[in-house]
C-alpha cells in the first residue's frame, strides 16, 4: 500500500477517522478545523525535523514514543467529556 503524501489527502482521511462531514459543518468551523489541522500538521514536521538534526536515531525514537500517549490521552478525553456533555 502507498505511503499517503499528500497533504490534501490526509487531510481528507482526518475527516474520515473523524467522522466529520463538511457539509454537516458551519463553513467557519469547518475553516477552522483545517486550519488547526494544518498547524498541527505543520508543528509535527518542525519536531520531526528538530529531533533528526539534534538526536541519534534511537534517541528520536524514544521521545516520538512519548508523544502518541499523549495524542491517545487527549482524545479519550475528548471522548469522555463529549458523551458527559451530550
Amino acid at each position: 500500500m502507498k505511503m499517503k503524501t499528500n497533504i490534501n489527502d490526509l487531510w481528507k482521511e482526518y475527516l474520515v477517522r473523524g467522522e466529520l462531514k463538511e457539509e454537516e459543518m458551519h463553513q467557519v468551523q469547518f475553516q477552522e478545523i483545517k486550519r488547526a489541522f494544518y498547524g498541527g500538521f505543520v508543528s509535527y514536521l518542525y519536531l520531526l525535523n528538530d529531533i533528526s538534526d539534534r538526536y541519534s536515531e534511537d534517541e528520536a525514537v524514544k521521545i516520538l514514543d512519548t508523544i502518541f500517549p499523549q495524542i491517545n490521552e487527549f482524545w479519550e478525553n475528548e471522548v469522555k467529556n463529549n458523551i458527559s456533555h451530550t
